[in-house]
């Protein structure tokens, strides 16, 4: 019997500050586990500790007339006992320890009380299995109450989450990795074997959490994941990101997270970051070449793309160890300049728009909510004569998903072709604009889902590249340039997961390094940046 088990331990009472090493050892003694009665779990819940609470408290309801009244229980206990059943969360469970310093005090009490043996004995149960769920639900450990499935066994492997946090939507991976694995050569991906993966839309979920909790129940995993690195679209500020293009606005807190979900470390960066390291895993098929310019060994590579909003970055290499490092930037939000009189109509119309006296920024014109823009211009300003009602209707009812309705009617609706031309118009010339700040000879980089979805605008009649190095007197300069497009739309994905492996190969080595890796009282510190310097040769077709 558990109860018996618990019985012998004396070290009570417990304090609010007690740590989880303590904590364990107290209930479970060492470092073992017992295994629960599945019987009487399967009577009392269906798995999470709130459950067990509220049948505990239901218990405690049911005899406060009878055996109970005989209890010599101070009244603070059974106020604990009923608190019980409002825990509506685990993250009520696990932020407040002293909840389970509690449980454990009132456990001994209820022991050593007077009253039927019969009731008392099944509370005692009721509350071991609670407290036992208790620890293993802050370990990462969430399979006390339900048969681990045999395939769970990932023998020395880690589970990962990566994470692509966009303005429109969340791409979740995850993966198990070994962390001591060869890191990847130009053109690969980043180690790991694909265990679960889903994109979901923000729009439908209040806060990113919720994301994050839907996931982990729909990958069927039974451990937590050891590490989460999410790319996250906006300016990282200790280890938090505040969305700059998501309605209503998401703050994220990595430290929040790990305390919330159990996981032991969730590191956040920036989407360009992410997207910097994943152009490293390109390979020549999953790129179109725009120009027949070559790149230059060692030469600076950058990036742009627009999705929800633009993003821009730059990689340069160690001219020791032949390694590239990545540096994020917000060069999305410089000035915006139009090229001719359509655009400088669109401009003004902007600025009222967002009630912007003197400037607007590329990414209010470069960016899937900039074409949304550019056609509700066209359509109410400049050609509401050429309005097809049921593309319109459609664009007005879809959300923070309008650029992809004009993307599909581009074809057969006027206005939308129109809008895609005015749009990869200014594309092409922040394009350029991004040449000229990093004179990126080893390679100019677009990405996103707006340039891989549309790919034949970078190469209709050469008009894309004739903007892009319309630059006057150093046009030549930037010509010899080589620019690629990404065919494919997960490279932020792809960047993530390096930068994730990475951390987690940083972490073994640490504790390999100390001899902390079996030691679970140990912690090793994680650094709030890891600098991923890989070595990578450039593209050359």
């Amino acid at each position: 019997m558990i109860a018996n088990k618990l019985a012998h331990r004396p070290r009570f009472p417990l304090q609010a500050d007690t740590n989880l090493g303590n904590f364990r050892y107290l209930i479970c003694g060492d470092n073992s586990y017992p295994d629960p009665p599945y019987g009487l779990v399967n009577l009392l819940s269906e798995g999470w500790p709130h459950v067990l609470g509220s049948n505990l408290a239901k218990l405690i309801g049911q005899h406060m007339s009878q055996d109970f009244q005989t209890f010599s229980l101070p009244r603070s206990d059974l106020e604990v006992l009923k608190n019980m059943k409002h825990l509506k969360d685990d993250k009520e469970l696990t932020s407040h320890l002293h909840y389970q310093v509690h449980y454990v005090n009132l456990f001994y009490r209820i022991q050593s009380c007077r009253g039927s043996s019969a009731v008392k004995s099944f509370a005692m149960s009721c509350l071991t299995l609670f407290l036992l769920q208790c620890i293993y639900f802050l370990e990462g450990r969430q399979t006390v109450l339900r048969r681990p499935r045999e395939s769970a066994s990932f023998m020395g492997e880690q589970l990962v989450i990566v994470g692509d946090c966009g303005g429109t939507n969340t791409r979740l991976v995850l993966y198990s990795i070994v962390p001591n694995a060869s890191s990847p050569s130009r053109g690969e991906r980043a180690p790991g074997a694909l265990i679960f993966k889903k994109r979901y839309k923000n729009e439908d979920f209040r806060e990113f959490k919720e994301i994050v909790s839907v996931f982990l129940k729909e990958s069927g995993i039974d451990i937590l994941p050891k590490i989460a690195c999410l790319a996250c679209a906006g300016p990282i500020v200790n280890n938090t990101v505040d969305f700059t293009n998501l309605k209503g606005g998401w703050f994220i807190s990595g430290s929040d997270l790990q305390s919330f979900f159990g996981i032991e470390y969730v590191q956040l960066i920036n989407d360009f970051l992410a997207m910097g390291y994943g152009v490293l895993t390109l390979n020549t098929s999953e790129c179109l070449k725009v120009n027949e310019a070559l790149p230059q060994e060692g030469g600076v590579i950058a990036v742009i793309g627009a999705g929800t909003g633009l993003g821009e970055c730059f990689l340069t290499q160690d001219p020791d160890n032949k390694k590239y490092t990545c540096f994020p930037s917000e060069g999305g939000h410089c000035d915006w300049s139009p090229h001719n009189e359509l655009e400088c109509e669109l401009l003004n119309y902007a600025r009222k728009k967002y009630n912007h006296r003197n400037r607007i920024s590329a990414e209010r014109i470069i960016s899937g909510n900039g074409l949304s823009l550019i056609y509700e211009f066209l359509s109410n300003v400049k050609f509401p004569g050429e309005i097809n009602q049921e593309v319109y209707e459609e664009w007005k009812a879809s959300g923070a998903q309008k650029s992809s309705i004009i993307a599909k009617y581009a074809k057969t609706c006027s206005l939308c072709r129109k809008s895609m031309d005015v749009f990869f118009n200014a594309y092409a010339s922040e394009t350029g604009n991004a040449m000229l700040k990093w004179l990126p000879t080893g390679g100019f980089y677009i990405t996103g889902g707006i340039g891989a979805s549309n790919l034949e605008y970078f190469t209709i009649d050469g008009k894309f590249l004739k903007t892009a190095t319309d630059k006057g007197r150093v046009s030549d300069t930037i010509k010899r340039c080589p620019i690629y497009v990404a065919k494919v739309d997960d490279v932020g994905e792809r960047g993530a997961h390096l930068y994730a492996f990475e951390l987690l190969k940083k972490k073994y080595s640490i504790c390999k390094s100390s001899s902390m890796v079996n030691d679970p009282k140990r912690q090793v510190p994680y650094s709030e940046t890891i600098s991923v310097k890989l070595e990578y040769h450039v593209l050359t077709d």
